[in-house]
């Protein structure tokens, strides 16, 4: 029961196997004429194209104890990957300096990324380097805030890959 995968295979099932569960509660009993037992196939039927419906939008209202698993790993993933996300700015303005937004730079970058963003120079060089190869280019006198950025952003560890590999 550790495995993810079969975790959302068997949450699924027990979705499934309770609307079967349903439609076997209707059919069994005394006193159910032919007819209304069809009614119920006949609208378990419709039901089951609803719900291929439904599955093929990610939409997963009818499925609660898969819904229930997709929100338990959708926290557990935000609560893993926070850290990331509050230093998303930094990140973007690190991967694509001229797309990003003037307005969401500290204050002390936002005039060397005006000129960075206006430099057909450098974009050109951008475009036609990787990230360590521009930012090592970069005039350190005119960008000096960019250049410590880059090289913050540069320093920080992916991954434990490194570190693990060391050991």
């Amino acid at each position: 029961l550790t495995d993810e995968a079969q975790l959302c295979d068997l949450r699924f099932l027990v979705d499934v196997i309770g609307h079967l569960n349903d439609l076997s509660l209707k059919l069994q009993g005394q006193g159910h004429f032919a007819s209304a037992m069809f009614d119920h196939i006949k609208a378990f039927q419709r039901k089951i194209k609803l719900l291929q419906k439904h599955l093929s939008e990610g939409n997963f209202t009818h499925f609660p104890a898969y819904k229930s698993l997709l929100m338990c790993l959708q926290e557990e993933f935000e609560r893993c990957f926070q850290d990331f996300q509050s230093h998303e700015n930094e990140l973007v303005l690190f991967a694509d300096p001229f797309g990003f937004d003037i307005d969401c730079a500290l204050g002390d970058m936002q005039l060397e990324l005006i000129e960075l963003q206006e430099s057909l120079q450098f974009k050109a060089e951008y475009q036609s380097q990787n990230l360590a190869q521009f930012y090592a280019n970069l005039p350190a006198a005119s960008f000096p805030h960019l250049r410590a950025h880059a090289l913050r952003i540069a320093s920080l560890f992916g991954s434990t890959y490194v570190c693990e590999k060391t050991f």
